[in-house]
């Protein structure tokens, strides 16, 4: 995502000592799946105790509505944490 190879921001996440998880979103495809593929990964975070989740939005009001929206539905709290950050 954003043109940062694979292998850096796993490095930087490690790095860190908090746990962490991807989900696997095939490059072309439509808003349904990427929703469903979402939506699967956060259903199985929340059976394991996450109850909150983190992003590095900056300024994409959309965006951030959209990722609210989708979590409240999951009982998952959002937290953007450089939301309007230089």
């Amino acid at each position: 995502m954003h043109g940062v190879r694979r292998t850096l921001w796993e490095q930087q996440v490690k790095s860190t000592g908090i746990p962490f998880s991807t989900v696997e979103i095939p490059k072309e495809t439509s808003i349904e799946v990427y929703a469903k593929k979402m939506s699967e990964k956060v259903e199985q975070l929340r059976n394991d105790g996450i109850t909150m989740s983190a992003f590095g939005d900056i300024h994409l009001e959309d965006l951030r509505t959209y990722r609210e929206t989708q979590l409240k539905k999951l009982a998952v709290q959002t937290c953007f944490p450089l939301w309007k950050k230089d």
